[in-house]
């Protein structure tokens, strides 16, 4: 999964938020057919519109965080809310 564009389909398993002066970097933890791929929106405090649970669309470059497959600022849709 390393260093090429991926569009893949998962559920947000955890998401971490900045704590006080910290980084602004908001990380989303989402489960792809049983392997953890982290989504990291730089410059982001707060992203509202996504939560634990739900089913998401992502799309962006791949690349290794800390040994963890990672898409910084991906491109995402959310296919189905955590109440659906």
């Amino acid at each position: 999964m390393q260093n090429r564009i991926l569009s893949v389909t998962g559920i947000v398993t955890a998401m971490t938020y900045p704590g006080y002066q910290s980084r602004p970097e908001v990380t989303v933890t989402v489960d792809v057919e049983g392997t953890a791929l982290q989504l990291v929106f730089q410059s982001r405090r707060t992203v509202n519109c996504i939560d634990i649970g739900q089913v998401m669309k992502v799309q962006g470059a791949v690349v290794k965080r800390r040994g963890v497959p990672c898409i910084y600022n991906p491109i995402y849709t959310i296919v189905r809310g955590h109440d659906a």
